[in-house]
């Protein structure tokens, strides 16, 4: 990927949508634990990949592009979540249920108990558990310290324990054991 990089920093179009395609569905999924709605998550990944087309030239080191981009794309899923969260719709107002998509963690229960995490805990999670990225890799998208993301960890593995463990599904119990095992 890196040769791809270097490549689109020169110009390349075509090199450039072959990282976008290889990044894509991880994107996805990132914006969708933030967002949890699939327009939304949509609208992210749109804008994440206009502005790395626009400022691939600035990246300093084309090994870290996929952490570069994914740090532009929280950046856009929060603030379309803060812009979201003025917005009172109307079936609200009137009670009407809502329907919102949520990306498949692979089962119905751990998605919502993430679902119903902070942003800040959802995107740790998200990014270690789902994204399979490192302590020091997700500190640096996010530009905290290893502690910070340690920490939000930690908390964020106790409200999901403490969620599921509410009223646990059979096939949640083992889950609920493993997290316990961490």
């Amino acid at each position: 990927m890196t040769e791809l990089v270097k490549l689109a920093k020169k110009g390349d179009k075509p090199a450039f949508d072959e990282i976008i395609r290889l990044c894509t569905a991880d994107m996805f999924r990132i914006a969708m634990s933030i967002l949890n709605n699939k327009d939304d998550a949509d609208d992210a990944v749109c804008e994440a990949v206009v502005k790395a087309y626009e400022n691939i030239h600035k990246l300093n080191d084309c090994k870290f592009f996929k952490t570069w981009i994914i740090r532009t794309l929280i950046n856009q899923a929060n603030d379309a979540y803060k812009k979201r969260n003025k917005i009172i719709y109307l079936h609200e107002l009137a009670g009407e249920p809502r329907y919102e998509d949520a990306y498949d963690l692979g089962d119905d229960e751990l998605s919502a108990a993430v679902s119903d995490l902070s942003v800040e805990y959802k995107t740790v999670i998200t990014l270690y558990y789902f994204q399979d990225m490192r302590i020091k890799e997700i500190a640096s998208v996010l530009k905290i310290p290893q502690g910070t993301v340690k920490w939000r960890l930690s908390k964020a593995k106790s409200k999901l324990k403490e969620k599921l463990s509410e009223a646990p599904p059979p096939k949640l119990k083992e889950r609920v054991e493993k997290c316990e095992a961490i």
